[in-house]
Protein backbone atom coordinates (compact mmCIF):
# COMPACT_ATOMS: atom_id res chain seq x y z
CA UNK A 1 0.00 0.00 0.00
CA UNK A 2 1.33 3.27 -1.04
CA UNK A 3 2.19 5.30 2.29
CA UNK A 4 -0.20 8.22 1.35
CA UNK A 5 -2.96 5.92 0.77
CA UNK A 6 -2.43 4.81 4.63
CA UNK A 7 -4.93 5.80 6.85
CA UNK A 8 -3.88 7.89 10.37
CA UNK A 9 -4.28 5.27 12.07
CA UNK A 10 -1.50 3.32 10.54
CA UNK A 11 0.46 6.14 9.97
CA UNK A 12 0.61 6.10 13.72
CA UNK A 13 1.51 2.55 14.19
CA UNK A 14 3.90 2.91 11.63
CA UNK A 15 5.36 6.12 13.22
CA UNK A 16 5.40 4.40 16.71
CA UNK A 17 6.73 0.77 15.51
CA UNK A 18 9.76 2.58 13.69
CA UNK A 19 10.10 4.84 17.42
CA UNK A 20 10.32 0.84 18.96
CA UNK A 21 12.39 -0.29 16.97
CA UNK A 22 15.08 2.72 17.04
CA UNK A 23 14.82 1.90 20.92
CA UNK A 24 15.34 -1.66 20.21
CA UNK A 25 18.79 -1.36 17.50
CA UNK A 26 20.05 1.19 20.73
CA UNK A 27 19.56 -1.76 22.93
CA UNK A 28 20.89 -4.53 20.77
CA UNK A 29 24.54 -2.63 20.60
CA UNK A 30 24.88 -1.20 24.01
CA UNK A 31 23.71 2.44 23.79
CA UNK A 32 21.00 1.72 26.96
CA UNK A 33 20.32 5.81 27.84
CA UNK A 34 18.98 6.20 23.94
CA UNK A 35 17.23 3.04 24.01
CA UNK A 36 15.36 3.74 27.05
CA UNK A 37 14.62 7.74 25.79
CA UNK A 38 13.18 6.20 22.40
CA UNK A 39 11.17 3.82 24.17
CA UNK A 40 9.80 6.10 26.55
CA UNK A 41 8.65 8.32 23.55
CA UNK A 42 6.98 5.55 21.79
CA UNK A 43 4.91 4.16 25.30
CA UNK A 44 4.15 7.71 25.32
CA UNK A 45 2.98 8.03 21.82
CA UNK A 46 1.53 4.90 21.71
CA UNK A 47 -0.72 5.70 25.35
CA UNK A 48 -1.80 9.32 23.85
CA UNK A 49 -2.69 7.20 20.48
CA UNK A 50 -5.12 4.54 22.39
CA UNK A 51 -2.66 1.54 20.81
CA UNK A 52 -2.48 -0.33 23.99
CA UNK A 53 -0.62 -3.72 22.26
CA UNK A 54 2.08 -1.00 20.78
CA UNK A 55 2.61 0.46 24.42
CA UNK A 56 2.97 -2.77 25.82
CA UNK A 57 5.91 -3.09 23.91
CA UNK A 58 7.75 -0.01 24.31
CA UNK A 59 7.20 -0.27 27.90
CA UNK A 60 8.76 -3.92 28.10
CA UNK A 61 11.97 -2.00 25.56
CA UNK A 62 12.10 0.06 28.41
CA UNK A 63 12.06 -2.48 30.97
CA UNK A 64 14.87 -4.19 28.83
CA UNK A 65 17.21 -0.92 28.85
CA UNK A 66 16.85 -0.90 32.53
CA UNK A 67 18.32 -4.21 32.86
CA UNK A 68 20.78 -3.25 30.72
CA UNK A 69 21.59 -0.09 32.53
CA UNK A 70 21.77 -2.26 35.84
CA UNK A 71 18.55 -0.32 37.51
CA UNK A 72 16.77 -3.16 37.95
CA UNK A 73 13.89 -1.86 40.55
CA UNK A 74 13.13 -0.16 37.45
CA UNK A 75 13.44 -2.81 35.27
CA UNK A 76 10.87 -4.10 37.86
CA UNK A 77 8.51 -1.46 37.36
CA UNK A 78 7.99 -1.35 33.65
CA UNK A 79 8.01 -5.12 33.06
CA UNK A 80 4.85 -5.12 35.46
CA UNK A 81 3.47 -1.71 34.09
CA UNK A 82 3.49 -4.15 30.92
CA UNK A 83 2.37 -7.21 31.85
CA UNK A 84 -0.74 -5.72 33.60
CA UNK A 85 -1.63 -3.64 30.24
CA UNK A 86 -1.44 -6.80 28.44
CA UNK A 87 -3.44 -8.61 30.93
CA UNK A 88 -5.85 -6.28 30.26
CA UNK A 89 -5.55 -6.20 26.25
CA UNK A 90 -5.92 -10.23 26.85
CA UNK A 91 -2.60 -10.53 24.97
CA UNK A 92 -0.95 -13.55 26.70
CA UNK A 93 2.38 -13.58 25.13
CA UNK A 94 2.65 -10.13 26.47
CA UNK A 95 1.87 -11.30 29.99
CA UNK A 96 4.65 -14.30 29.71
CA UNK A 97 7.42 -11.61 28.17
CA UNK A 98 6.16 -9.20 31.15
CA UNK A 99 6.94 -12.18 33.66
CA UNK A 100 9.94 -12.87 32.08
CA UNK A 101 11.73 -9.43 32.72
CA UNK A 102 9.95 -8.93 36.33
CA UNK A 103 11.35 -12.34 37.38
CA UNK A 104 14.99 -11.54 35.58
CA UNK A 105 14.68 -8.26 37.50
CA UNK A 106 14.40 -10.46 41.04
CA UNK A 107 17.18 -13.07 39.84
CA UNK A 108 19.11 -9.60 39.47
CA UNK A 109 18.73 -8.48 43.03
CA UNK A 110 18.97 -12.01 44.57
CA UNK A 111 15.52 -13.14 44.81
CA UNK A 112 16.12 -16.64 42.85
CA UNK A 113 12.86 -18.43 43.83
CA UNK A 114 10.21 -15.45 43.30
CA UNK A 115 11.89 -15.05 39.50
CA UNK A 116 11.95 -19.23 38.89
CA UNK A 117 8.32 -19.28 40.36
CA UNK A 118 7.05 -15.91 37.70
CA UNK A 119 9.30 -17.95 35.14
CA UNK A 120 7.24 -21.26 35.84
CA UNK A 121 4.11 -18.97 34.77
CA UNK A 122 5.75 -17.28 31.82
CA UNK A 123 6.17 -21.33 30.61
CA UNK A 124 3.01 -21.93 31.39
CA UNK A 125 1.58 -19.17 29.30
CA UNK A 126 4.04 -19.96 26.21
CA UNK A 127 2.86 -23.91 26.41
CA UNK A 128 -0.90 -22.94 26.46
CA UNK A 129 -0.73 -20.99 23.20
CA UNK A 130 1.97 -22.95 21.49
CA UNK A 131 5.12 -20.06 21.67
CA UNK A 132 7.82 -22.25 20.97
CA UNK A 133 9.95 -18.91 20.49
CA UNK A 134 8.43 -18.10 24.09
CA UNK A 135 9.17 -21.81 25.78
CA UNK A 136 12.88 -21.33 24.28
CA UNK A 137 13.52 -17.83 25.71
CA UNK A 138 11.91 -18.83 29.10
CA UNK A 139 14.01 -21.84 29.53
CA UNK A 140 16.86 -19.90 29.07
CA UNK A 141 15.74 -17.50 31.90
CA UNK A 142 14.77 -20.67 34.22
CA UNK A 143 18.31 -22.29 33.37
CA UNK A 144 20.46 -18.94 33.90
CA UNK A 145 18.83 -18.21 36.95
CA UNK A 146 19.15 -22.35 38.18
CA UNK A 147 22.82 -21.42 37.27
CA UNK A 148 22.90 -18.49 39.69
CA UNK A 149 21.44 -20.73 42.89
CA UNK A 150 24.44 -23.15 41.74
CA UNK A 151 21.86 -25.69 40.44
CA UNK A 152 24.02 -26.11 37.23
CA UNK A 153 22.62 -29.70 36.34
CA UNK A 154 19.41 -28.88 36.30
CA UNK A 155 20.11 -25.68 34.45
CA UNK A 156 22.26 -27.21 31.66
CA UNK A 157 18.86 -29.52 31.25
CA UNK A 158 16.77 -26.42 30.64
CA UNK A 159 19.26 -24.45 28.22
CA UNK A 160 19.17 -28.09 26.69
CA UNK A 161 15.64 -28.15 25.97
CA UNK A 162 15.72 -24.16 24.45
CA UNK A 163 18.40 -25.36 22.30
CA UNK A 164 16.51 -28.01 20.70
CA UNK A 165 14.02 -25.40 20.13
CA UNK A 166 16.08 -23.09 18.77
CA UNK A 167 17.51 -25.31 15.90
CA UNK A 168 13.95 -26.55 15.13
CA UNK A 169 12.62 -22.82 14.68
CA UNK A 170 15.60 -22.18 12.47
CA UNK A 171 16.78 -19.31 14.79
CA UNK A 172 20.02 -18.66 14.69
CA UNK A 173 21.04 -15.89 16.90
CA UNK A 174 18.89 -17.77 20.00
CA UNK A 175 21.24 -20.66 18.95
CA UNK A 176 23.89 -18.91 19.66
CA UNK A 177 22.79 -17.15 22.69
CA UNK A 178 21.90 -20.85 23.97
CA UNK A 179 24.95 -21.95 23.29
CA UNK A 180 26.33 -19.34 25.28
CA UNK A 181 24.33 -20.52 28.21
CA UNK A 182 25.21 -24.23 28.07
CA UNK A 183 28.86 -23.37 28.03
CA UNK A 184 28.65 -21.19 31.20
CA UNK A 185 26.36 -23.87 32.70
CA UNK A 186 29.59 -26.66 31.29
CA UNK A 187 31.64 -24.34 33.20
CA UNK A 188 30.41 -23.58 36.16
CA UNK A 189 30.05 -28.04 36.19
CA UNK A 190 34.23 -27.65 36.26
CA UNK A 191 34.78 -28.47 32.11
CA UNK A 192 36.78 -25.43 30.77
CA UNK A 193 37.20 -27.46 27.38
CA UNK A 194 33.81 -28.29 26.62
CA UNK A 195 32.91 -24.93 27.57
CA UNK A 196 34.90 -23.28 25.32
CA UNK A 197 33.79 -26.07 22.62
CA UNK A 198 30.62 -24.36 22.84
CA UNK A 199 31.51 -20.74 23.15
CA UNK A 200 33.47 -21.42 19.78
CA UNK A 201 30.05 -22.79 18.20
CA UNK A 202 28.41 -19.71 19.25
CA UNK A 203 31.62 -17.79 18.22
CA UNK A 204 31.22 -19.04 14.66
CA UNK A 205 27.18 -18.60 14.37
CA UNK A 206 27.60 -14.92 15.29
CA UNK A 207 29.94 -14.21 12.77
CA UNK A 208 28.27 -16.05 9.62
CA UNK A 209 24.95 -13.94 10.38
CA UNK A 210 27.17 -10.45 11.23
CA UNK A 211 26.45 -10.11 15.38
CA UNK A 212 29.05 -7.95 16.12
CA UNK A 213 27.83 -7.67 19.83
CA UNK A 214 27.31 -11.00 19.95
CA UNK A 215 30.69 -11.55 18.91
CA UNK A 216 32.32 -9.59 21.45
CA UNK A 217 30.73 -11.35 23.91
CA UNK A 218 31.72 -14.62 22.87
CA UNK A 219 35.45 -13.29 22.40
CA UNK A 220 34.95 -11.96 25.86
CA UNK A 221 34.26 -15.57 27.33
CA UNK A 222 36.71 -17.21 25.53
CA UNK A 223 39.12 -15.28 26.93
CA UNK A 224 38.19 -15.59 30.42
CA UNK A 225 38.32 -19.10 30.06
CA UNK A 226 41.99 -18.83 28.60
CA UNK A 227 42.68 -17.01 32.02
CA UNK A 228 41.70 -19.54 34.07
CA UNK A 229 43.46 -22.15 31.99
CA UNK A 230 47.16 -19.74 32.58
CA UNK A 231 46.67 -18.94 28.36
CA UNK A 232 47.42 -15.33 28.97
CA UNK A 233 48.38 -14.53 25.03
CA UNK A 234 45.44 -15.82 23.67
CA UNK A 235 43.19 -13.97 26.77
CA UNK A 236 45.15 -10.72 25.23
CA UNK A 237 44.15 -11.64 22.00
CA UNK A 238 40.33 -12.11 22.72
CA UNK A 239 40.05 -9.50 24.72
CA UNK A 240 41.52 -6.99 22.22
CA UNK A 241 39.75 -8.22 19.50
CA UNK A 242 36.39 -7.78 21.88
CA UNK A 243 37.45 -4.02 22.83
CA UNK A 244 38.01 -3.37 18.60
CA UNK A 245 34.22 -4.28 18.34
CA UNK A 246 33.08 -2.58 21.39
CA UNK A 247 34.65 0.37 19.90
CA UNK A 248 33.22 0.23 16.36
CA UNK A 249 29.81 -0.71 18.10
CA UNK A 250 29.96 2.13 20.37
CA UNK A 251 29.02 -0.12 23.27
CA UNK A 252 30.60 1.85 26.33
CA UNK A 253 29.22 0.05 28.80
CA UNK A 254 30.39 -3.56 26.94
CA UNK A 255 33.86 -1.66 25.91
CA UNK A 256 34.04 -1.08 29.92
CA UNK A 257 33.19 -4.40 30.66
CA UNK A 258 36.33 -5.98 28.59
CA UNK A 259 38.88 -3.21 29.09
CA UNK A 260 38.22 -4.54 33.14
CA UNK A 261 38.88 -7.72 32.46
CA UNK A 262 41.97 -6.90 30.51
CA UNK A 263 42.86 -4.81 33.27
CA UNK A 264 42.34 -7.60 35.62
CA UNK A 265 44.55 -9.51 33.15
CA UNK A 266 47.34 -6.88 33.67
CA UNK A 267 47.91 -7.54 37.19
CA UNK A 268 47.93 -11.13 36.45
CA UNK A 269 50.93 -10.42 34.45
CA UNK A 270 52.60 -7.99 36.97
CA UNK A 271 51.71 -4.67 34.91
CA UNK A 272 50.12 -3.38 38.07
CA UNK A 273 50.95 0.42 36.51
CA UNK A 274 49.02 -0.94 33.39
CA UNK A 275 46.10 -2.37 35.29
CA UNK A 276 45.57 0.91 37.40
CA UNK A 277 45.14 2.54 34.57
CA UNK A 278 42.53 0.55 32.50
CA UNK A 279 40.77 0.13 35.91
CA UNK A 280 40.41 3.67 36.58
CA UNK A 281 39.36 4.44 32.64
CA UNK A 282 36.56 1.52 33.31
CA UNK A 283 35.38 2.81 36.28
CA UNK A 284 35.28 6.41 34.77
CA UNK A 285 32.91 5.24 32.28
CA UNK A 286 30.48 2.92 34.26
CA UNK A 287 30.41 6.05 37.13
CA UNK A 288 29.71 8.24 34.05
CA UNK A 289 26.82 5.76 32.53
CA UNK A 290 25.56 4.93 35.95
CA UNK A 291 25.93 1.08 35.89
CA UNK A 292 25.82 0.69 39.27
CA UNK A 293 27.17 -2.78 39.70
CA UNK A 294 29.74 -2.19 37.15
CA UNK A 295 31.17 0.54 38.95
CA UNK A 296 31.40 -1.70 41.96
CA UNK A 297 32.86 -4.35 40.04
CA UNK A 298 35.95 -1.75 39.21
CA UNK A 299 36.58 -0.58 42.37
CA UNK A 300 36.64 -3.96 43.37
CA UNK A 301 39.22 -5.05 40.71
CA UNK A 302 41.27 -1.51 41.55
CA UNK A 303 41.13 -2.19 45.31
CA UNK A 304 42.82 -5.87 44.72
CA UNK A 305 45.45 -4.11 42.55
CA UNK A 306 46.13 -1.83 45.02
CA UNK A 307 46.31 -3.88 48.12
CA UNK A 308 48.95 -5.95 45.73
CA UNK A 309 50.65 -2.95 45.00
CA UNK A 310 50.69 -2.34 48.72
CA UNK A 311 48.32 1.44 49.04
CA UNK A 312 46.12 -0.26 51.74
CA UNK A 313 44.10 3.13 52.46
CA UNK A 314 43.18 3.81 48.78
CA UNK A 315 42.18 0.34 48.87
CA UNK A 316 39.96 0.29 51.74
CA UNK A 317 38.72 3.32 50.55
CA UNK A 318 37.37 2.02 47.35
CA UNK A 319 36.08 -1.29 49.28
CA UNK A 320 33.87 0.02 51.68
CA UNK A 321 32.73 2.08 48.30
CA UNK A 322 31.93 -0.96 46.49
CA UNK A 323 29.80 -2.10 49.48
CA UNK A 324 27.80 0.27 49.62
CA UNK A 325 26.99 0.13 46.15
CA UNK A 326 26.71 -3.82 46.56
CA UNK A 327 24.24 -3.00 49.73
CA UNK A 328 21.84 -0.31 47.57
CA UNK A 329 21.27 -2.61 44.63
CA UNK A 330 21.34 -6.26 46.68
CA UNK A 331 24.55 -7.99 44.95
CA UNK A 332 25.47 -10.92 46.66
CA UNK A 333 28.18 -11.42 44.63
CA UNK A 334 29.90 -8.27 44.74
CA UNK A 335 29.60 -8.43 48.45
CA UNK A 336 30.75 -11.99 48.91
CA UNK A 337 34.34 -10.20 46.76
CA UNK A 338 34.14 -7.42 49.18
CA UNK A 339 34.05 -9.32 52.05
CA UNK A 340 36.97 -11.54 50.83
CA UNK A 341 38.79 -8.44 49.87
CA UNK A 342 38.16 -6.87 53.50
CA UNK A 343 39.47 -10.28 55.17
CA UNK A 344 42.49 -9.97 52.85
CA UNK A 345 42.78 -6.18 54.11
CA UNK A 346 42.85 -6.74 57.69
CA UNK A 347 45.25 -9.74 57.40
CA UNK A 348 47.68 -7.08 55.54
CA UNK A 349 46.92 -5.43 58.87
CA UNK A 350 47.32 -8.14 61.31
CA UNK A 351 44.08 -7.74 62.45
CA UNK A 352 42.82 -11.18 62.57
CA UNK A 353 39.54 -10.79 64.57
CA UNK A 354 38.35 -8.53 61.80
CA UNK A 355 39.32 -11.02 59.59
CA UNK A 356 37.99 -13.92 60.72
CA UNK A 357 34.27 -11.83 60.77
CA UNK A 358 35.24 -11.01 57.20
CA UNK A 359 35.86 -14.91 56.07
CA UNK A 360 32.59 -15.91 58.06
CA UNK A 361 30.69 -13.46 55.90
CA UNK A 362 32.71 -14.43 52.59
CA UNK A 363 32.07 -18.18 53.56
CA UNK A 364 28.30 -17.42 54.41
CA UNK A 365 27.67 -15.68 50.85
CA UNK A 366 29.82 -18.33 48.80
CA UNK A 367 27.04 -20.74 50.41
CA UNK A 368 24.02 -18.67 48.96
CA UNK A 369 25.73 -18.17 45.52
CA UNK A 370 26.66 -21.96 45.53
CA UNK A 371 30.08 -20.89 44.27
CA UNK A 372 32.38 -23.16 44.23
CA UNK A 373 35.21 -21.27 43.77
CA UNK A 374 34.09 -18.71 46.33
CA UNK A 375 33.70 -22.03 48.87
CA UNK A 376 37.51 -22.47 48.25
CA UNK A 377 38.32 -18.99 48.57
CA UNK A 378 37.01 -19.03 52.37
CA UNK A 379 39.10 -21.87 52.86
CA UNK A 380 41.86 -20.76 51.62
CA UNK A 381 41.66 -17.17 53.95
CA UNK A 382 40.63 -19.26 57.00
CA UNK A 383 44.29 -21.70 56.28
CA UNK A 384 45.74 -17.71 56.72
CA UNK A 385 44.11 -16.67 59.48
CA UNK A 386 44.84 -20.02 61.30
CA UNK A 387 48.77 -18.95 60.16
CA UNK A 388 48.33 -15.63 61.85
CA UNK A 389 46.84 -17.21 64.58
CA UNK A 390 50.12 -20.02 64.76
CA UNK A 391 47.24 -22.89 64.37
CA UNK A 392 50.18 -24.66 62.61
CA UNK A 393 47.87 -28.03 61.83
CA UNK A 394 44.63 -26.11 61.27
CA UNK A 395 46.60 -24.22 58.89
CA UNK A 396 48.36 -26.19 56.81
CA UNK A 397 45.23 -28.80 56.62
CA UNK A 398 43.25 -25.68 54.89
CA UNK A 399 46.12 -24.79 52.72
CA UNK A 400 46.45 -28.62 51.10
CA UNK A 401 42.80 -28.16 50.81
CA UNK A 402 42.61 -25.09 48.81
CA UNK A 403 45.57 -25.63 46.66
CA UNK A 404 44.18 -29.58 45.87
CA UNK A 405 40.05 -27.35 45.05
CA UNK A 406 42.04 -24.82 42.77
CA UNK A 407 44.14 -27.79 40.56
CA UNK A 408 40.52 -29.50 40.75
CA UNK A 409 38.78 -26.27 39.18
CA UNK A 410 41.62 -26.11 36.96
CA UNK A 411 42.93 -22.06 37.92
CA UNK A 412 46.28 -22.34 37.98
CA UNK A 413 47.03 -18.93 38.76
CA UNK A 414 45.13 -19.25 41.78
CA UNK A 415 46.71 -22.03 42.95
CA UNK A 416 49.96 -21.12 41.94
CA UNK A 417 49.09 -18.00 44.34
CA UNK A 418 48.06 -20.25 47.12
CA UNK A 419 51.21 -22.54 46.63
CA UNK A 420 53.43 -19.07 47.76
CA UNK A 421 51.12 -17.85 50.74
CA UNK A 422 51.39 -22.00 51.81
CA UNK A 423 55.74 -21.86 51.26
CA UNK A 424 55.34 -18.28 53.39
CA UNK A 425 53.34 -20.45 56.67
CA UNK A 426 56.14 -23.65 55.88
CA UNK A 427 59.23 -21.41 55.96
CA UNK A 428 57.54 -19.58 58.97
CA UNK A 429 57.45 -22.94 61.08
CA UNK A 430 60.88 -24.01 59.78
CA UNK A 431 59.90 -26.58 57.20
CA UNK A 432 62.16 -25.21 54.84
CA UNK A 433 62.27 -28.55 52.38
CA UNK A 434 58.68 -28.53 52.51
CA UNK A 435 58.47 -24.73 51.34
CA UNK A 436 60.58 -25.39 48.43
CA UNK A 437 58.45 -27.78 47.30
CA UNK A 438 55.55 -25.60 47.20
CA UNK A 439 57.59 -22.56 45.21
CA UNK A 440 58.78 -24.55 42.32
CA UNK A 441 55.83 -25.69 40.56
CA UNK A 442 54.89 -21.90 41.63
CA UNK A 443 57.98 -20.70 40.33
CA UNK A 444 57.51 -22.54 37.12
CA UNK A 445 53.98 -21.48 36.60
CA UNK A 446 54.84 -17.50 36.76
CA UNK A 447 57.92 -18.32 34.91
CA UNK A 448 55.52 -19.46 31.77
CA UNK A 449 53.38 -16.35 32.16
CA UNK A 450 55.86 -13.71 32.54
CA UNK A 451 54.47 -12.58 36.10
CA UNK A 452 57.86 -10.42 37.12
CA UNK A 453 56.26 -9.47 40.59
CA UNK A 454 55.57 -13.00 41.31
CA UNK A 455 58.69 -14.25 40.12
CA UNK A 456 60.54 -11.48 42.35
CA UNK A 457 58.55 -12.54 45.52
CA UNK A 458 59.13 -15.91 44.80
CA UNK A 459 63.18 -15.04 45.03
CA UNK A 460 62.90 -13.22 47.82
CA UNK A 461 61.22 -16.01 49.63
CA UNK A 462 63.66 -18.57 48.19
CA UNK A 463 66.57 -16.45 49.38
CA UNK A 464 65.28 -16.33 52.72
CA UNK A 465 64.33 -20.10 52.81
CA UNK A 466 68.06 -20.90 51.27
CA UNK A 467 69.40 -18.78 54.76
CA UNK A 468 67.40 -21.06 56.30
CA UNK A 469 68.76 -24.33 55.42
CA UNK A 470 72.11 -22.70 55.52
CA UNK A 471 71.60 -22.35 59.26
CA UNK A 472 70.16 -25.71 60.08
CA UNK A 473 66.49 -24.47 60.37
CA UNK A 474 67.20 -24.78 64.13
CA UNK A 475 65.61 -20.97 64.54
CA UNK A 476 62.34 -19.07 63.14
CA UNK A 477 62.72 -17.49 60.42
CA UNK A 478 60.95 -13.68 60.44
CA UNK A 479 57.98 -14.08 57.92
Amino acid sequence: MPFEKLSPDNVCRLAIGVVYSRAEIFCTIGQYNRSAAEAARGAAAARAAGQAKLQTDCLLQLSQAQAGLNRYREMEDYAIRSLELARSCGDQSGVAAGLNNAAMSLAYRGQHRRALGSLAEALEIHGGIDDDNGRAFTLGNIGYVLGLIGENREALDRHRQALELRQRLGDRKGEATTLDNIGAAVFKLGDKGEALDFFRRSLAIRERIGDLSGQATCLNNIGYVHSLLGDYHRTLDCYQKALGIRHETGDQLGYALVLQNAAILQAQLGDYGLAQNQSREALEIRSRLGDRPGQAYSQLALARILLDAGDRQRAGELLEAAERTALAIEENEILFRVAVNLADLALTENETARAQDQMERARELAGKLGSKQGSVQAVLLQARIDSALGRRDEAGRGFREAIARYDELQQPFEAAKARVVYARHLKKAGEHQAAVGQIEPAKQFFERIGNLCQLAAIRNLVGSTKSGEHDGGQRPIPG
